[in-house]
């Protein structure tokens, strides 16, 4: 029983560990941000710290990666 609670434990932290990871690498990826912020998922002030741009860039910054 001991050694199936570890296994558990283990294979949940690489779980939750893989996801942690796939969030950072979205949060850092600048068009997948604008993104989020066309589609009304995320506010100005999330897009405009996630990408670091100053208060009234965001909409010029994320139309240039708009096809």
């Amino acid at each position: 029983m001991k050694r199936i609670f570890i296994v558990t434990a283990i294979a949940l932290t690489a779980l939750s560990l893989e996801a942690s990871a796939c969030v950072e690498e979205t949060e850092r990826n600048p068009i997948h941000t604008c993104d989020l912020w066309w589609d009304g998922h995320i506010s100005d002030e999330v897009a405009q710290a996630r990408i670091a741009v100053r208060d009234g860039e965001l909409r010029d910054y994320c139309a240039k990666t708009r096809p």
